[in-house]
């Protein structure tokens, strides 16, 4: 809601970019997850008799233009930045890292682009009353460590994707044989 009315077209012009920005920044949080559920929501039953349950997950657990995938590979990457500084985000309580950010006193490793991106998310982000991560971020700093303890580098976020995404398209070539085998409709490409 406006405080007041706009006395020159340029506070209306900066009302109407504003409300613009926002909407773009609202649509980029709700359509990936809008179609993150439906694409769950319609694979079980578009592949009943096909697939098992097992087989499903299997399918979305790999799925490219995830947007919980891309935000942990992100993350990932903010980790690989931050290895020089391993120790201190090891031996530190997430809460203090987190002040020391929000204060300015942290060396740059990429977490305010991932935060410019990914901020508006948390842990429970249902939740409106939960902190958002550029509010809060010591979530995000307890990730960062528990990435940083990864030392096998086949455990990587990125290898596991890797892995996920190709168990997916093999999966997918199989479920779209068997769906041609119960009917041409069912198993196109």
């Amino acid at each position: 809601p406006m405080a007041a009315d706009p006395a020159t077209a340029e506070e209306l012009l900066d009302l109407v970019e504003e409300a613009t920005r926002s909407s773009a920044r609202l649509d980029a949080i709700v359509w990936p997850v809008v179609s993150g559920l439906l694409v769950s929501a319609a694979l079980p039953p578009l592949l009943k008799g096909v697939a098992s349950d097992d087989e499903i997950h299997t399918v979305l657990g790999g799925m490219p233009y995830n947007v919980t995938i891309e935000m942990n590979l992100a993350l990932w990457q903010v980790a690989r930045r931050a290895t020089p500084y391993r120790e201190t985000l090891l031996h530190t309580p997430p809460g203090e890292l987190a002040a020391a950010y929000l204060a300015g006193e942290l060396p740059d490793i990429g977490l305010g682009a991932f935060l410019d991106s990914y901020g508006n998310r948390s842990a429970a982000e249902v939740d409106v009353g939960v902190p958002r991560w550029s509010e809060n971020p010591a979530p995000v700093f307890a990730t960062l460590a528990n990435y940083l303890r990864v030392t096998d580098p086949e455990q990587a976020p990125d290898r596991r994707f890797e892995r996920a995404g190709a168990r997916a398209e093999a999966m997918l070539t199989e479920l779209a044989q068997r769906a041609r085998r119960k009917g041409r409709l069912r198993g196109r490409d």
